[in-house]
């Protein structure tokens, strides 16, 4: 086992240090006194030494020199570290005998790697020095040859698989180290030590940028040199590159010898695209996702609006009958038709247009550049024609068919998604005629919807007629099926409809003032009654708020919740605000501003409906929630799709690294518990344990719960 010295006068620090030393397999000695470490040192060979730059009595450079000068670790890798970030440390540093320079906090990465190559220089060290001892008599050349080589380790220690370079800003003169001759699949001999052996290889797109990061670090506007550019590789292919770098400067301050290292970043920068197309595309398709779709729909919405002669059209595509081939033949099986039509779609349409998958077997295409009503309309009967051919599917053979609703841009639309709401009225119309037919939108039928204008007139009644009912479900853990709080969900008591659930009467709430007035009414309800259920049965309950987008971004919503939190005397931490990625997508940089005031006050967040829309991972990072709440889509007869449950372990990972809880929604049945209940960790809530129910009866549950827990600890 390789022995490491640790020198340092902080005692915290020498314990992390350690630490690492374990984790690259070594064994620790530990000094806090540099002294009694200098005298131990002159009679104790050791692989590595790790001091302090700063200690008192001995500092770490006197330290290095006692070292150096006497005693069996004179050729000993010293790794010097220091909490300051000052360049001047650098070069003392390593003319006092270390042989690279660390930065506290000490990254764990960065020092498992260098520490790991010092010992493999150590190990190769040895070697030589055993092999020239047994040689020495015949090979008095070689022995100058391996000190050469000993000092092109030693620097190669700076980077763990690195390529090093050293420029002489005056003399133009580049020193490239083996390792980075060999990333770009040359010898250290075939290239000259010329800037243009560098500079000339970097990408036409990429050279621009390096250059002025170059400029930028010398006149002292960056802390250090760091870019990311790529480079041409012997075979004609482009490697991604990472460059960082730090200058030596004379005493007027003036650089004259810059240095630094260049990781091959390729398999990086390849983990990055995928992450990018899995951000942009469906997981089971492959087909762009709504947010792809958004941005694209967006693009010729503007260039539309800004010149007339660039049409398009889109079409919103619905399979008839899947939710047939999903209860009598598995959702497995229905995730293979949609795997089978997505191609089939594709072939339909031009290069330029977009098929996309919005959820379910729902899809929606992008039509750019369309003028002729004839050519839509081929598209439109080649797609009927081509996803009704026969195919078959676990054993079965699927005829299946699709309506379509096609709508085209208007000079009378104002936002790029009122093209998607004059769509999804003709596809209604269409599912209407039947199976395997298309409708194309007619304007006219905009000032045709009476009953939806009567409906939202009532909705307005009913919030100020007190006509809405708050219900709640249980939320428990998903291991000890514990109740941990309460999701409050909206009902409309409409006089004449009966109940109302909010699926039918929110987006009519949302187009007004309403759904405000809506969601502060459920608010003050849900807190007063959470808050009895605390005091009455102990427990430390959370409730858990829908917030809607126009409520979230409105000026009074913060001053609002703290205010009846405070009147109502309900815990501010106790209170979860579920949030959509429509919400946050409205205005990223203020939803970023809100979240930050939010959680300072003291509120807990959650992401609602995770995996029903194409959430963004930078998201998930940027607005650290402290739920996610998994939707019911993917969770549905989880033990039958395969699919689902490689995107629903992707989404433990997800979880755990955000370090937010998953809330598992709409566990409907023992089979998709149990799945979870063996595969997952966090919260759940549904049909299975309870459904949404009014206060009165959720309080019948509690009590039966607590009862029951009174009987188990009586047994």
């Amino acid at each position: 086992m390789s022995q490491i010295l640790i020198v340092d006068d902080c005692p915290l620090s020498v314990s992390l240090l350690e630490r690492l030393v374990h984790a690259v397999g070594g064994e620790a000695v530990c000094f806090t006194d540099a002294r009694k470490a200098l005298e131990w040192s002159q009679s104790k060979p050791v692989d590595i030494i790790l001091v302090d730059y700063y200690m008192p009595d001995i500092d770490g450079l006197e330290f290095i020199r006692q070292v150096r000068d006497s005693g069996p670790n004179t050729t000993t890798p010293i790794l010097m570290i220091s909490s300051s970030d000052e360049d001047a440390l650098l070069q003392p540093a390593l003319e006092a005998g270390a042989n690279d320079f660390l930065q506290k906090p000490v990254n764990r990465a960065e020092f498992l790697a260098r520490t790991r190559s010092m010992l493999q220089l150590r190990q190769n060290e040895r070697q030589l020095i055993e092999h020239s001892l047994a040689l020495e008599k015949k090979v008095q050349d070689a022995t100058a040859e391996l000190r050469r080589s000993q000092e092109r380790y030693y620097l190669a220690a700076q980077a763990s698989r690195d390529g090093l370079w050293d420029w002489n800003l005056e003399t133009g003169e580049v020193f490239y180290s083996a390792y980075w001759c060999e990333m770009i699949g040359y010898r250290e001999s075939d290239l000259p030590a010329l800037l243009s052996t560098w500079f000339n290889r970097v990408h036409p797109d990429d050279i621009a940028e390096l250059r002025s990061s170059v400029d930028a670090y010398l006149a002292k506007d960056m802390d250090f040199l760091s870019c990311e550019y790529r480079l041409r590789h012997r075979n004609g292919s482009y490697c991604w590159m990472s460059t960082r770098g730090l200058c030596m400067r004379n005493e007027r301050g003036e650089p004259h010898r810059l240095i630094g290292t260049q990781t091959n970043i390729t398999d990086r920068k390849k983990i990055e695209a995928r992450l990018a197309h899995t951000a942009l595309h469906d997981a089971l398709t492959g087909l762009p996702n709504r947010v792809l779709l958004t941005e694209r729909l967006q693009q010729s919405f503007m260039r539309y609006k800004r010149d007339k002669n660039n049409p398009f059209a889109v079409m919103f595509l619905d399979l008839d009958r899947f939710k047939q081939v999903n209860d009598t033949l598995g959702h497995a099986a229905g995730d293979q038709l949609l795997l089978a039509l997505a191609p089939r779609m594709k072939r339909c349409c031009r290069e330029a247009d977009t098929v996309a998958r919005l959820s379910g077997d729902e899809f929606v295409l992008l039509l750019p550049d369309t003028t002729s009503l004839e050519d839509v309309e081929q598209i439109a009967r080649r797609l009927l024609d081509e996803i009704q051919r026969p195919l078959t599917i676990a054993g079965k053979t699927i005829n299946p068919s699709a309506s379509i609703g096609i709508a085209f841009a208007d000079e009378s639309f104002t936002a790029y998604n009122d093209i998607l709401k004059d769509a999804d009225n003709a596809l209604y119309e269409a599912k209407k005629k039947g199976r395997s037919s298309y409708v194309i939108f007619d304007p006219a039928s905009r000032h045709a919807q009476t009953s939806t204008l009567h409906l939202q007139e009532a909705l307005k009644k009913a919030v100020t007629d007190e006509e809405l009912r708050v219900c709640y479900q249980p939320i428990l853990d998903l291991k000890s099926q514990r109740i941990v709080g309460f999701e409050a969900l909206a009902r409309w008591q409409h006089p004449e409809l009966g109940l109302i659930m909010p699926d039918h009467f929110l987006h009519y709430a949302e187009e007004g003032e309403e759904i405000i007035k809506l969601d502060r009414f459920v608010a003050r309800k849900a807190l007063q009654q959470v808050r009895e259920w605390r005091e009455t049965y102990g427990e430390d309950y959370f409730l858990s708020l829908n917030i809607s987008t126009k409520h979230f971004y409105q000026k009074g919503f913060a001053p609002f919740l703290k205010e009846l939190c405070h009147e109502i005397n309900f815990p501010m931490q106790k209170l979860v605000l579920e949030l959509s990625e429509k919400t946050i997508q409205e205005s990223l940089e203020t939803a970023e501003r809100l979240f930050a005031f939010l959680r300072q006050e003291g509120y807990e967040l959650a992401l609602d409906d995770f995996g029903n829309g194409p959430t963004s991972l930078y998201g998930l990072s940027a607005f650290n929630f402290s739920y996610i709440k998994v939707d019911r889509r993917v969770i549905a007869n989880l033990q039958e799709r395969p699919h689902h449950q490689k995107f629903l372990n992707l989404m433990t990972h997800i979880g755990q690294d955000v370090e937010a809880t998953l809330i598992f929604e709409g566990v409907e049945t023992k089979p998709e518990y149990e799945y979870l209940f063996q595969h997952t960790q966090g919260l759940t809530q549904g049909f299975y344990f309870q459904k949404p129910a009014m206060g009165s009866e959720i309080k019948t549950y509690l009590d039966e719960t607590a009862q029951r827990g009174r009987a188990a600890i009586r047994a």
